[in-house]
């Protein structure tokens, strides 16, 4: 009757309705990413006059709402690799200037932007498989000049940068954990440990705290060029 949409419960039969609905009828507004920030429920959306773009919903129709139309009109910005950082949303997104790059949102238009054009112009760096400790973004991004490797942001422009060129110049350290979803970097304790290849040691465990200094191999387990 109403297509893929927005529903909510509060753990009973009775509790359980519709939120909203984006596009009426089927195939509804095919909402995704779901996730939360400041009490408001974030996701992502295709109503077919904005196309699938940032929305948010305080569990009514008349509060769920375009965010921001990053590529304005009914072409579509694909926002998704949602997580929550603080009190920021972070998330990946396509724009005819900016190709898929990092961008965040405080859950208002005025809020919503570009953090970094990391693959300078419409060229796309693809950042993916987010993760966060201490209050900092960690990520996978690819450009020109470094291929896949790590990176890190504050949440501005001047504080988002490559992590380390884990292997050095255009060649892709990270060819398992970031890029693939079914390998994504994990935390425990303060650090954040994935898969990357130096060029030396073949595919390998590394972990980081965030920081040059502190983003190291942990272990050749498959000693020499051969991955473990």
């Amino acid at each position: 009757e109403h297509g893929y949409e927005i529903w909510r419960t509060d753990g009973t039969a009775e509790g359980t309705a519709l939120a909203a609905e984006i596009l009426p009828g089927p195939p509804g507004g095919l909402a995704s990413e779901l996730v939360e920030l400041k009490g408001s429920l974030y996701f992502a959306a295709d109503d077919q006059i904005h196309g699938y773009e940032l929305w948010k919903s305080d569990g009514t129709q008349a509060g769920t709402v375009v965010v921001a139309d990053i590529n304005p009109g009914p072409d579509s910005s694909y926002p998704w690799q949602f997580l929550v950082a603080g009190e920021t949303l972070y998330f990946s997104a396509e724009s005819p200037t900016f190709g898929i790059e990092l961008w965040k949102s405080d859950g208002t238009e005025a809020g919503t932007g570009l953090v970094k054009d990391i693959a300078p112009g419409p060229e796309s760096s693809y950042p993916l498989n987010f993760s966060e400790i201490g209050g900092k973004l960690f990520f996978a991004a690819s450009n020109s000049a470094h291929g896949w490797e790590p990176f890190v942001s504050d949440g501005t422009e001047a504080g988002t940068n490559l992590l380390l060129d884990v292997y050095p110049g255009s060649g892709s350290s990270l060819l398992s954990s970031f890029p693939d979803a079914d390998f994504p970097p994990k935390k425990a304790g303060g650090s954040l440990y994935f898969v990357a290849d130096d060029g030396t040691h073949g595919e390998e465990l590394w972990k980081t705290d965030g920081t040059p200094a502190g983003t190291a191999l942990v272990k050749d387990i498959a000693t020499g060029p051969a991955l473990s």
